[in-house]
Parts: C-alpha cells; sequence; structure tokens
C-alpha cells in the first residue's frame, strides 16, 4: 500500500480545538477522500434497498411488511444522508490526521495494550464522541424533512457514521509524520492510484477501530467497567441519533438481545465475520451484486437475533425467521437460481402476511456492502 503524503498544513475550522486535515492517502487527497466514503456509503443504502427480492423487506418489487415507506422514500432518504457521512469521514481524518497535542489516535495503541496511551486517548475519543453525536442528531433531522417523519434508515445513521469516522482515523493517522511514513514513499498528486487489488484499509484494524469509536459513544470515555457499560449500553442508537428509546433498545429491556449496540461494541463483528465473507464467496462464485445481496440476507436471516423481528412477533417470531432461512439454505436449491430466487419470493409473502420485517439484518446487509467497498480497492 501507498503511504500518505505528509503534509502539516490544516484548515481550522475552530470546533474544540479539532482541525480538519490536509492529506493524501491512497493517491487521494482529503477531501476527495472523505467525498469518496460519502459516495461509498451512499451507494451501499442504495445497494441494500435494491437487492431484491428480500423477505419483509421494502425492494425493487414491493414494501415487504411496511406500509408506511417504500423504495422511492429509501432512495430520498440515501441521498440526504449523503452530506452527514461525509462529515463523519471529516471528523474522523482530522482527528486521525492531527498532531498529538490534538488527537494522535493509532487504531492498534489501544488502552488495553498500551497502558501509557489510555490517559491521553481518553478525551480525545470523548471529543470525537461529542462530534459524532452532533452530526447523528443533523444526519436523522435530514432524513426526516425527506421521509415526512419515517424512519427509514436511523440504524445506519448509527453504523455507517461510525465506520466512515473509522476510515477518516485510519486514512489521517496514517498519513501523520509520527506514523512511522517517510515522505520519499509517498506519492504525488497525480500519480496513478493503487490497482483493484491493492486493500484500502486493514480489517481487523478497521474493526478495533470501529470497536473503539462505538463504545466511546455508549460510556463516554474509552474504558468502561462491565456494568457501567452494560447500563450505558441501553442507550447505544440513542448516543448518536436522539432521545426517543428505539424499538431495538427496547427489546433489550425486555429480552437482552443487544441488537445494534452489541454489534457495534464488537466492531461490527457479525459484518466483518458472517456477512462480507459470505457476500465476497458469492460474488467470486459469479453471482451477480444483487443476487450476493440476496444470499448473503438470507445467511444473515439464518444466524442473527434480530430485534426487528423480536419487535414485531416476539421470540416465536425470530425463531420462525431463522427457521426459515435456514431451510431455504439447506433445500439444495441455489439462491442465485430463478427457482432459488422464487423461494425468497415467497418466504416474503410469508413474512409479510406475519408482519416480521428483518430490519437489523437489512442494515447488516448495508454495513456488509460498506466493508465490501472500502477493503476492496481504491476504484470500486
Amino acid at each position: 500500500m501507498h503511504a500518505g503524503k505528509i503534509t502539516k498544513k490544516f484548515r481550522t475550522r475552530g470546533e474544540e480545538g479539532i482541525p480538519s486535515a490536509s492529506f493524501f492517502y491512497n493517491g487521494m487527497e482529503a477531501e476527495r477522500f472523505c467525498e469518496w466514503l460519502a459516495d461509498l456509503a451512499e451507494k451501499s443504502l442504495i445497494c441494500e434497498v435494491d437487492a431484491t427480492p428480500k423477505p419483509g423487506l421494502v425492494d425493487r418489487e414491493n414494501s415487504g411488511a411496511h406500509n408506511d415507506m417504500d423504495r422511492a422514500m429509501f432512495l430520498r432518504s440515501a441521498r440526504a444522508l449523503r452530506g452527514f457521512f461525509r462529515q463523519c469521514a471529516e471528523i474522523g481524518a482530522a482527528c486521525g490526521a492531527a498532531t498529538e497535542e490534538t488527537f494522535a489516535v493509532n487504531p492498534v495503541e489501544t488502552p488495553a495494550n498500551n497502558p501509557a496511551k489510555a490517559s491521553e486517548a481518553e478525551p480525545r475519543l470523548r471529543v470525537l464522541a461529542g462530534k459524532l453525536r452532533r452530526a447523528g442528531l443533523q444526519g436523522e433531522a435530514a432524513m426526516y424533512a425527506v421521509t415526512g417523519g419515517v424512519n427509514t434508515h436511523k440504524g445506519l445513521i448509527f453504523s455507517l457514521g461510525i465506520l466512515c469516522a473509522a476510515c477518516g482515523i485510519m486514512a489521517g493517522s496514517k498519513s501523520r509524520p509520527d506514523a512511522g511514513l517517510s515522505p520519499k514513499d509517498a506519492p504525488l498528486p497525480g500519480d496513478t492510484p493503487p490497482s483493484n487489488e491493492m486493500p484500502m484499509f486493514d480489517e481487523a484494524d478497521l474493526q478495533r477501530t470501529c470497536a473503539r469509536i462505538a463504545k466511546a459513544l455508549f460510556c463516554g470515555q474509552t474504558r468502561c467497567g462491565d456494568a457501567e457499560e452494560r447500563d450505558e449500553a441501553q442507550g447505544a442508537e440513542r448516543a448518536v441519533t436522539g432521545t426517543e428509546p428505539t424499538h431495538g433498545q427496547l427489546v433489550f429491556q425486555r429480552t437482552g438481545i443487544g441488537g445494534i449496540k452489541e454489534e457495534a461494541a464488537s466492531g461490527f463483528s457479525t459484518a466483518f465475520e458472517k456477512g462480507l465473507p459470505q457476500l465476497r464467496k458469492a460474488l467470486s462464485e459469479g453471482a451477480s451484486m444483487n443476487d450476493a445481496l440476496v444470499e448473503t440476507l438470507l445467511h444473515l436471516l439464518a444466524e442473527t437475533d434480530d430485534s426487528n423481528v423480536v419487535y414485531r412477533g416476539g421470540r416465536e417470531g425470530l425463531e420462525f425467521v431463522q427457521d426459515r432461512a435456514r431451510a431455504l439454505l439447506q433445500s439444495g436449491e441455489p439462491v442465485r437460481s430463478q427457482r432459488g430466487l422464487e423461494a425468497v419470493r415467497t418466504l416474503d409473502r410469508e413474512f409479510t402476511r406475519r408482519n416480521l420485517s428483518p430490519g437489523g439484518c437489512a442494515d447488516l446487509l448495508a454495513i456488509t456492502a460498506m466493508l465490501y467497498f472500502v477493503t476492496a480497492s481504491a476504484e470500486v
């Protein structure tokens, strides 16, 4: 991977002392890099809603178990959120590229493995969390403005906001002089960008960085005792977007199923460890992006305790969703075949009739798509 070009120039925004950074990373100037991440986040939302058929969910054929939203609304919401995703990327990039006096976050130097970094990292992550919370409220307002108050993407404002900020931190931190990069190794503006075989991010580092940001949002600090973390995690989604309890929070209070708070605190482990390998496998075998996403969704349905399903159908509804998805995957009929897709449409009718909408798995599918895009190459 190319080293990022080193520069000490900052465009100060004047908010809480954290400047906006100017740097080059994998051939992209900071401003273009943040635009690129925003493009991919919007693209991920569009890929998720357009993947068809999806049991119980909005897609190109119908609105599933939803009578208050449709594909056009999801597309409006995705467009409206593009600026929010860029803002999260800018927040992360500025913090990552700042000098040690301002933020100096190294994703692999966590308080757990480098106690000397704990005292300086904690207040800086709290600053980052505060900026992301404010950005999240603005993103939520932008979504509601174009949906008439309907929640299309609240969970993904939280999740993809963290992911964009994590990518920004990693890009910015790899461009700092104290990160061990040499200016003579850096590409000049206009140099040929990396090939399609050149990964943009190390996946393990990206997952750890997402987890650190999520825990800072939950706890207001990077180190929380277990009891404190459990208490604060009940307001996980609310840490970024709003004050009213979400369906996921209510399910957590009633059943202990963590939903997005556990997923984010783990650095989106389900998306990294289940969704992403399955999506890559299907695509490598020649599936179209649409069919690969549908197949990936079925695997997520079979293995995920979806809090949205539990909210609508209780434990019985969750068991039904998981059992039906497993049965379809084990039927021997390839999901990406015409007969397989017709079986998914049958599942769609069954979920809709029972008013079951696996919105948590839909969010995981969008996160998986985003991970695929940002880890694949510099040119997607």
